[in-house]
C-alpha cells in the first residue's frame, strides 16, 4: 500500500495520540469503521449503536409517543436509560441492534416528535 508522506505522518500521529502500539492495530479500528459507516450509507445489513435525545417531557403528549414508538421498535431496543436534566428536560439513551434501514427509519420517527429537540444515533458495529 502506498500513501502520501503528509498522510502516513498524520496516521502515525493519531496512532501515537490514541496509544496503539503499532499500525495494525489502528488500521483494523478504521476498516470496521468504515465498514459500517458504508452500511448506514447504502442501507445495507445490521449495526449495533446507540440513539441519544434530549426532549422537553412537558410536551402535550410527548411520553405517550415516545412509548408508543419504543414498542413499534421493540425489536431494535436492546436498553434504554432516562436521565431528567432539568425540570422540563429529560435525556433518554437507546442501545440498538438490527437492520440498519429500521434503525435510520426509528431515529427519524423519534426526531418527528414535537418536543424531541435533538437525536443523535451513534452507530458502533
Amino acid at each position: 500500500m502506498s500513501l502520501p508522506q503528509e498522510l502516513l505522518e498524520e496516521f502515525d500521529w493519531a496512532v501515537k495520540s490514541r496509544g496503539y502500539l503499532k499500525r495494525s492495530e489502528a488500521i483494523r479500528e478504521a476498516m470496521r469503521t468504515f465498514i459500517v459507516e458504508t452500511k448506514v450509507i447504502k442501507g445495507e445489513g445490521n449495526v449495533r449503536g446507540a440513539l441519544a435525545m434530549i426532549y422537553d417531557h412537558e410536551t402535550h403528549g410527548i411520553n405517550e409517543k415516545l412509548v408508543d414508538t419504543q414498542h413499534e421498535f421493540h425489536e431494535l431496543i436492546k436498553a434504554s436509560m432516562h436521565l431528567h436534566l432539568d425540570k422540563r428536560r429529560c435525556m433518554e439513551i437507546l442501545a440498538v441492534e438490527g437492520n440498519v434501514e429500521k434503525v435510520k427509519e426509528l431515529f427519524k420517527t423519534l426526531g418527528s416528535i414535537k418536543g424531541v429537540e435533538n437525536v443523535k444515533i451513534i452507530v458502533l458495529g
